[in-house]
């Protein structure tokens, strides 16, 4: 079958033969738009049967020249069909409600090609990559239907505003040419996949009010840009606790264009950075002040157990206080940065120990863990995934670290509007070495995922 989407990659190629600037310029010069509207249905071949009046003769004739020949010869009828199998028993039901593990890695260069193939089998419902495109291309095509999120590694990062004069229409032009955003589309459509979300400032400095308010309208601006040609944005990128729920309000009109901007019948997402500091539980409910792990695995389903949360699950107060009363209560969220980070403050010093050093990633906190939790003799008895596993595992750090994102996936499920969550991270050079998600740890994450998915519903 030749889909809408075919045809429009048959308009970019034409365009480089006809020597016109761009694929999308040739189908607005057909008239054909309506291509984008519904880019997986089937063609409908009544429309060679006239020369639209936009092109030349010339363009029009290498144009029905190379959609016939995709086209292909009029099929025969079929043969009669088989008599029907009989039907499979139907499949065991999924618990009521249960979602797929929202969990998803995040790939950053160098990483290795068995850690991707890893992703591959275990099929997640979101993934991001930073800087290596051709792996997205190659998440495309093997985990077809998730989300794929990219941010394209270059100075485009962290600092905002960009250090010119720019304004900022002119900064999204910029920004979109840098980025090349058609044609790592199109790369994205042929590779197979289905929704790609662009990102762009990593954790912005936005702590000026004026700031906030220029990169508002940059997003705004962006989300525009990237819907006339098709793209989705992944917006905001804000680091852990930023901006609080009074200046969030100010990012509204981001978040309404967001909303309110469809692309195929989709809308992008809020990405937000939310990470615990030694427990994922750290300032959630109980867990608060110096005393980080008082309840520990809280009972996801009791709000007195998960609020406040001034970490992870801070998300909660923003959706609560800001973006319901605004209209907005379902924006699809993802956690584009997640686990375990440190948090310089004089209560995580009291709890880690005077003169001791704040751990970093997760592999910073085995320590510590030690500490809190008897590997051992299990006195705390508050692991029963670990736990119920071989003796030799309950000692496994990067087992109980799964252990830990098992918990925090839990809780993430019961929001309908998180829509994934990514650990940061595999690869990366060894600054972030104390956060690696790699080899043995790639595979007991993957594994859980894989797990998750095949034992519940969509």
């Amino acid at each position: 079958m030749l889909t809408n989407q075919d045809v429009i990659n048959i308009f970019y190629g034409a365009a480089d033969v006809l020597n016109i600037p761009g694929g999308w310029t040739l189908i607005e010069k057909a008239g054909w738009q309506w291509l984008a509207q519904d880019r997986q249905a089937a063609f409908d071949a009544s429309h060679l049967d006239q020369k639209p009046p936009g092109l030349t003769e010339g363009e029009w004739a290498h144009l029905h020249t190379r959609i016939s020949e995709a086209l292909g010869p009029v099929p025969e009828p079929p043969p009669e069909p088989e008599p029907e199998p009989e039907p499979e028993p139907p499949p065991v039901p999924s618990p009521p409600g249960r979602r797929k593990s929202l969990m998803g890695p995040a790939f950053a260069v160098p990483y290795n090609n068995d850690d991707s193939a890893k992703a591959y089998a275990a099929q997640p419902v979101v993934t991001k990559v930073i800087g290596e495109w051709p792996e997205v291309l190659r998440l495309a095509k093997n985990i077809p239907d998730a989300i794929h999120i990219y941010r394209h590694w270059d100075r485009w990062e962290t600092i905002f505003p960009h250090p010119s004069t720019d304004s900022m229409p002119r900064l999204v032009e910029r920004w979109m040419a840098q980025v090349e955003v058609e044609r790592r589309l199109t790369e994205f459509w042929q590779a197979g996949g289905q929704t790609l979300h662009f990102e762009a400032f990593n954790e912005p400095r936005i702590d000026d009010l004026e700031l906030l308010k220029a990169y508002t309208e940059f997003e705004v601006l962006r989300i525009e840009a990237l819907a006339k040609v098709g793209g989705l944005c992944c917006i905001g990128q804000f680091g852990t606790g930023r901006p609080d729920e009074e200046n969030m309000t100010l990012f509204l009109p981001a978040i309404k264009a967001l909303n309110e901007t469809t692309v195929d019948g989709q809308i992008g997402s809020l990405g937000l950075h939310e990470y615990g500091v030694i427990w994922p539980w750290a300032w959630m409910g109980r867990n608060q002040d110096a005393d980080l792990n008082a309840d520990p695995f809280p009972d996801v389903t009791d709000r007195s157990r998960t609020m406040p949360a001034h970490l992870l699950g801070r998300f909660q107060h923003l959706y609560q206080d800001v973006f319901e009363p605004a209209g907005y209560g379902d924006t699809p969220l993802i956690l584009t940065e997640t686990g375990l980070d440190s948090v310089h403050d004089e209560r995580v010093q009291n709890y880690v120990g005077v003169g001791k050093e704040i751990p970093r990633g997760y592999r910073d906190c085995f320590r510590l863990w030690n500490r809190e939790f008897d590997f051992e003799s299990n006195t705390r008895e508050f692991a029963p995934g670990v736990l119920n596993a071989d003796s030799t595992r309950i000692k496994d750090h990067e087992a109980f670290y799964v252990e830990l994102l098992s918990w925090q996936d839990d809780f993430l499920r019961q929001f309908p509007y998180v829509k994934g969550a990514l650990p940061f991270m595999t690869g990366g050079s060894e600054e972030w070495e104390s956060f690696w998600i790699q080899y043995d740890a790639m595979t007991k994450f993957m594994n859980y995922v894989k797990a998750e998915n095949e034992a519940t519903s969509a």
